[in-house]
């Protein structure tokens, strides 16, 4: 942790990143009502998943019936001339063993409905129509693709 030095300037910065944010969550609502359809039209019921019921932007899903879970919280990056706010995904699964949560990768949304990796590579463009589909199926290969144990 870093101690604020220039603190007239941060009441500002929450307020343009609490306009960001709720640009974000538009995202994220529209990924609570696709990939439940993606699901249903693409993976033929092999895959699911809806909105969890949490304090936070969570969505818990099956694959093959192999539990998984997206979680969405603010990120923020970037110096602090130009911090950068986003929504940063993980992706978990419990371990079969003992149930607690093996992270599976991480991703970075923004405001723009860019999608970045955890090291800030753009993953996908805003301008892609099957942006929100590439994602969910990169969901379901990862937790498919991850052992349990």
């Amino acid at each position: 942790m870093e101690i604020v030095q220039d603190i007239n300037q941060l009441p500002y910065q929450v307020a343009r990143f609490k306009t960001a944010w709720k640009s974000i969550g538009e995202q994220l609502d529209y990924f609570v009502e696709h990939w439940p359809a993606i699901c249903e039209k693409h993976f033929a019921q092999a895959a699911s998943i809806e909105k969890a019921k949490t304090s936070i932007w969570q969505m818990d899903g099956k694959a093959l019936g192999k539990p998984f879970s997206v979680q969405a919280t603010p990120l923020v990056m970037g110096d602090e001339e130009s911090p950068k706010l986003y929504a940063e995904l993980v992706l978990t699964t419990p371990n079969t063993k003992n149930g607690e949560s093996v992270e599976l990768g991480r991703l970075l949304i923004d405001r723009e409905s860019e999608v970045f990796s955890a090291s800030g590579d753009k993953l996908l463009g805003n301008h892609d129509d099957y942006a929100s589909y590439k994602l969910f199926s990169s969901i379901i290969n990862a937790v498919l693709r991850s052992s349990a144990a």
